[in-house]
This record gives C-alpha cells, sequence and structure tokens, in this order.
C-alpha cells in the first residue's frame, strides 16, 4: 500500500519536470517528513515548486499523495555586529577598550553549531576572564588561546563548553570582551582593527551542509593616539 509522488523545483515558466529533484515513497495509511536543500542558481529570481503524483495504491493518480504542511524558507544567517568602547575612536597606551559583538539571526531557520571568534589585533592585551553573554560571564563557553590569540565562544541554546548550540530565528546575543592597550608592533596614530567570525549550520540540515557556513563582522578600528585637554589655566 504505497503511494509514489514526485517534487520539482525549477526556474518559473520551465517545462514541468525540467527540474525534478526527487521521488517520495510512503505508506498509503500514514505520514512521512520529507526534507531537502535546493541551491537558488545565479540570476534566477523566480523559482517554481510543484508536486506530479507518479503512482497510488488505488491506481488512480487523483487519490492519495496527500499533503500537508508545506513550507520552503531560506538559510539561517547570522549577521555580526563589531564595535568598541575606545572614546572618538582613539585609545592610549595603558587602557582598557571593551569590544561588542552583536550576533543576529536574520534567516528563516534555526541556526545550529554557532561559534564566535575574534583574533586579537597587535597592540592589544586579552583580559582574562573578561567574556561575557548577554551580560552575564561567558564561564565554560568563552575561552581565549594564547597562541593564536583567538577569543572564542560557543553561542546558543544547548552550547557546550567543546561545541556551539542553536539560534533561533531573530534571536540576538551580545558578546563583550575586554583588552588592555599595549601599543606593541604600533606607533602613534597607527590604527589597531580587526574583525570577527561566526561560523554555523542550518539546524535539521547539516547532513546536507557538509560545511558550516561562514559570516564576517564589519572591521572595527581605532587609532593609537594621545588625548587632547583643553581648558583655562589661571595664574
Amino acid at each position: 500500500n504505497m503511494d509514489q509522488l514526485n517534487y520539482y523545483i525549477n526556474k518559473t515558466g520551465a517545462a514541468l519536470g525540467s527540474g525534478k529533484q526527487g521521488r517520495s515513497t510512503v505508506d498509503s495509511n500514514s505520514w512521512r517528513l520529507t526534507r531537502g536543500v535546493y541551491d537558488v542558481p545565479a540570476g534566477q529570481y523566480s523559482t517554481d515548486f510543484s508536486f506530479q503524483s507518479y503512482s497510488t495504491t488505488s491506481g488512480e493518480p487523483a487519490e492519495g499523495n496527500f499533503l500537508d504542511a508545506i513550507k520552503l524558507f531560506t538559510p539561517a544567517y547570522l549577521y555580526v555586529l563589531k564595535s568598541s568602547s575606545a572614546t572618538g575612536n582613539v585609545a592610549q597606551i595603558g587602557e582598557e577598550v571593551t569590544y561588542t559583538l552583536r550576533v543576529y539571526n536574520w534567516g528563516e531557520c534555526m541556526a545550529s553549531r554557532s561559534v564566535l571568534t575574534d583574533v586579537l589585533p597587535d597592540g592589544v592585551d586579552f583580559i582574562t576572564d573578561s567574556i561575557m553573554i548577554d551580560g552575564v560571564s561567558a564561564g565554560v563557553l568563552g575561552s581565549y588561546d594564547e597562541s593564536t590569540e583567538t577569543v572564542k565562544v560557543h553561542l546558543g541554546e544547548g552550547a557546550t563548553e567543546k561545541s556551539g548550540g542553536r539560534i533561533a530565528i531573530s534571536k540576538v546575543y551580545t558578546v563583550t570582551f575586554k583588552v588592555k592597550v599595549t601599543g606593541e608592533g604600533k606607533e602613534l596614530g597607527n590604527l589597531i582593527q580587526n574583525q570577527g567570525k561566526v561560523t554555523y549550520n542550518d539546524s535539521g540540515f547539516e547532513s546536507y551542509n557538509k560545511v558550516d557556513y561562514i559570516n564576517y563582522s564589519n572591521i572595527n578600528s581605532f587609532r593609537l593616539g594621545k588625548r587632547s585637554i583643553s581648558g583655562t589655566v589661571w595664574d
């Protein structure tokens, strides 16, 4: 008692069947969840998704192959915005600067395996135990590797010391950490700049996406310098 259904994804206007993606076979007395990934070709701005009854238990194509809860959506998209606390985009040697990275899921799928990293630039040193997630100490979810000067944070629901977690659609995480300006390798007026990076996948679709997605933040920079002081001196 099996029903068979062909499903097609192709460019709008293309001949039916030209974009055949596969065939679903299911017991006519039960429901089956079918999911997949379709890479939209470059320059294709309109896409058709269609179905065709291939065979049914009764032998009548119009009987059976019931469909329910069809959903088409784009992948997760983690956007990262980086800023710093350097006043006027200038920091002096010995000053503490707080970096802030906000991670947004702007996609239509929950993200999984979400990991934020930030390689520190020359001229700053990481301040131990300064990593926070949404204003709370990151604990084991945050780490710093001195050999690579890399800050790493495992984000999302279910995140552990060893792996990143899931970030829901429209969810925002704010990560902060502090550095001390040393000026090492820099001269006054030089820029101290870098950017963060996030890696992630689509929750429930990891078997389709063999390689995790990578997104970079904007480049954040401030100058190594001296602050000017203005005022009036009375004798």
